[in-house]
């Protein structure tokens, strides 16, 4: 078989693979989370993209895009004494070359130049070791997508390329494990696990969900590759500590696994443990986008708000990052520029409108500058947000709370208050919304042993911090 023919069945890998890293915005640059990881030393990027590389590497795609296969080369070429260390210029010049006749052996020069620009790039991994197996560098492309696998271990392609190889290089017992893991992430049969989660979710049952996530990541029987997609789907449905467990499955084996410290720094953050958050990302003062603002977020949640370089830094990365303009957002509110707040928490919405910290943060806001019914519209967002459903009940007792002073208004703040903390409690907002219950009702020590227990969990929470001050007003008088 040809190499042409031979390469046919990857084209839509790297396709795809190129795509990733071009157009999306990923939550976390995967070379910042190899240095902190304790299972290799630190690997600093050599990569570097002017603005006219830029320039040069959008022109080309948009040709690619257009099936111009010749003008989208003729351009790379003319540009590359410009953009020789930039990984993404490299990592398309392989791509279209890949498509082009004849161009194999030069897609595989590219693809290896832009992993060793970025050694930590999973897409360049990936594509190195597709372009390595094409031309028939056999252990080349092992070494590669070995450490593809070591980045993200749920990668089927990468799993099944190394079992194949392994055959082909005489290492049966090799092929065998290889296989074993790829057959674990088999498309279909992995779409049929995940599946029967969702349909679970569906069917309103949290207890049930929670039942059978455990049933599975407690399954030894399950190969640890299969978990970043359990991971990830437990965090989508809300289900965080779950999400958490999941990811600790993946980096028993898989210390380096980019997706699960992404997916469990998130789970841990979204349950207000800052303290292990922080430990996993480690110290990142240094470290651009959305690594920056999670950071920044744990420092003002926890009453530490001298992040203001970082947050910049952040922005002019990323500047329509949900989690990113949340931390902006936030920090807008502490310095109390509200309307500010709001701009900045509505732009993240955009991206993401089931992006409940915002919502909440908005609702905090509102109720702050007494527009009751806008709060009470940002209660039931929250409401549409899986893993926030205490929350939403919480906020939606404290806008009945604070509107008025009718009975039946403080009865139902009452009520919610108490089936949210019922289900949650932890969570600041259910804390502090339950402790104004306590106070409006003359019950003071039950006030001060939840405002302070909010305090505790979140110190830079403020409304914690003036339920606090208010109590022991109270406590004086």
């Amino acid at each position: 078989m040809d190499n042409n023919r031979k390469s046919k069945g990857w084209l839509c890998f790297t396709t795809v693979a190129l795509q990733s890293i071009l157009l999306s915005s990923l939550i976390f640059a995967p070379e910042v989370f190899a240095k902190t990881s304790k299972a290799s030393a630190p690997v600093s990027s050599k990569s570097v993209e002017s603005p006219e590389c830029k320039e040069c590497t959008k022109k080309a795609q948009v040709l690619f895009a257009q099936d111009n296969i010749k003008e989208a080369l003729a351009v790379l070429s003319a540009n590359e004494g410009k953009c020789a260390n930039s990984m993404r210029y490299n990592l398309l010049y392989s791509t279209i070359l890949l498509r082009s006749k004849d161009g194999q052996k030069q897609a595989a020069v590219y693809a290896r130049r832009a992993q060793e620009l970025e050694p930590t790039s999973l897409v360049a991994n990936l594509q190195a070791g597709i372009t390595a197996m094409i031309v028939g560098n056999k252990k080349e492309a092992v070494a590669f997508f070995k450490q593809t696998v070591a980045l993200d271990p749920g990668s089927y392609e990468a799993w099944s390329s190394l079992g194949k190889l392994y055959g082909e290089l005489g290492d049966s017992e090799q092929e065998k494990i290889c296989g074993a893991k790829a057959a674990c992430l088999e498309p279909k049969s992995r779409q049929a696990k995940i599946r029967m989660l969702r349909g679970i979710a569906d069917s309103g049952s949290i207890n049930a969900l929670k039942k059978e996530l455990d049933k599975l990541i407690d399954d030894e029987s399950i190969e640890p590759e299969f978990f970043p997609y359990v991971a990830k789907e437990a965090y989508e449905l809300g289900v965080f500590d779950k999400a958490e467990r999941a990811c600790d499955r993946v980096l028993k084996a898989y210390p380096n696994s980019l997706e699960c410290k992404k997916t469990k720094i998130l789970s841990l953050l979204w349950q207000n443990k800052f303290k292990e958050a922080a430990t996993l990302l480690g110290d990142s003062k240094n470290s651009p986008g959305e690594l920056a603002a999670v950071s920044v977020l744990i420092a003002l949640k926890t009453g530490n708000e001298k992040q203001s370089a970082s947050l910049a830094k952040a922005l002019e990365t990323e500047p329509d990052s949900p989690i990113i303009l949340l931390a902006q957002g936030i920090s807008q509110a502490h310095q109390k520029q509200y309307q500010d707040a709001i701009v900045t928490l509505r732009k993240s919405l955009k991206q993401n409108e089931l992006f409940a910290p915002a919502h909440i943060e908005l609702c905090r806001i509102y109720i702050k500058q007494k527009e009751f019914d806008s709060a009470l519209q940002e209660a039931r967002e929250i409401g549409r947000c899986n893993g926030f459903e205490a929350i939403a009940k919480a906020m939606e007792a404290r806008v009945n709370l604070v509107q008025s002073t009718a009975v039946e208004k403080r009865q139902k703040a009452d009520a919610l208050a108490r089936q949210a903390f019922k289900m949650d409690q932890n969570a600041p907002e259910v804390l502090i919304t339950l402790a104004r219950v306590h106070l409006s009702a003359g019950r003071v020590n039950e006030s001060k042993i939840l405002a302070e227990k909010a305090l505790m969990i979140e110190p830079g929470n403020d409304d914690a911090i003036l339920l606090v001050s208010e109590i022991k007003g109270n406590d004086r008088q």
